[in-house]
């Protein structure tokens, strides 16, 4: 009971005199401060084996970006050779197709000759393996005066006699042949006249008991016409060789 002083006489659950619990009671303010020291105490633990842990990882992580960085400083060096090879594969690639637009004839004279040319090696050739094979680089109304095929410097056509299709059927051609030096003259849009020194090699008299064959050489000058016609080639208009 309360004095006028504030005082008590009741006494004090947690004084000299307290009544210690009984068994199953539980003073929940006693385990409430063992659990949190509990608590407390196991934090720091983990936190301090955590920092090890923190530690350990950190300097693993240092050796992998060394030896990653050692692994990237190769990879770098070897992508720059790589890319340095490419590019000079492609400045190499560029150089080469320079030359070969270089080459290439840019021009319509320039067209029309090399095409002129090109019949001119094709004609020759085929005289050599067989005259009448010649015709089909010639045109239809194409007139050629040739002494060393023919025999004579008569002009032969389609409205000769004979015409210039049986006369090539019935000449020798050479052996082999030999184009010198061409000049080319652009005559029309579609048309050009080629001059060109020409050496025909052919055999002179019978062979010979071990079969070996006398050469004899013919020179002589060509002058020739080449136009287009509608499928695009060249065929030849008219030709002298004398």
């Amino acid at each position: 009971m309360p004095s006028m002083l504030g005082l008590t006489t009741d006494k004090s659950l947690h004084g000299l005199n307290s009544k210690e619990p009984f068994m199953g009671e539980q003073n929940h303010d006693n385990d409430d401060m063992g659990k949190q020291l509990a608590r407390r105490a196991g934090d720091s633990l983990t936190k301090a084996y955590n920092g090890k842990k923190d530690k350990k990882k950190s300097s693993r992580r240092k050796h992998s970006r060394r030896d990653s960085g050692h692994g990237d400083s190769e990879d770098d060096s070897d992508n720059d050779v790589n890319a340095s090879r490419k590019r000079e594969e492609r400045i190499r690639q560029h150089e080469e197709d320079d030359e070969e637009e270089g080459d290439r004839p840019n021009t319509i004279k320039e067209r029309n000759s090399k095409a002129a040319m090109e019949g001119e090696t094709l004609f020759w050739r085929a005289l050599c393996d067989k005259p009448s094979s010649a015709f089909k680089y010639m045109g239809k109304d194409a007139v050629v005066s040739n002494y060393l095929l023919f025999g004579d410097k008569n002009p032969r056509g389609p409205k000769t006699e004979p015409t210039l299709e049986e006369a090539l059927e019935d000449c020798e051609g050479p052996l082999s042949y030999r184009i010198h030096k061409s000049y080319t003259v652009e005559i029309g849009l579609m048309a050009v006249a080629v001059v060109y020194d020409v050496t025909l090699y052919r055999s002179h008299g019978p062979p010979a008991r071990d079969g070996t064959v006398k050469m004899k050489v013919q020179q002589a000058t060509v002058t020739s016409t080449w136009r287009q016609v509608a499928s695009g080639d060249y065929v030849l208009a008219s030709s002298m060789c004398g």
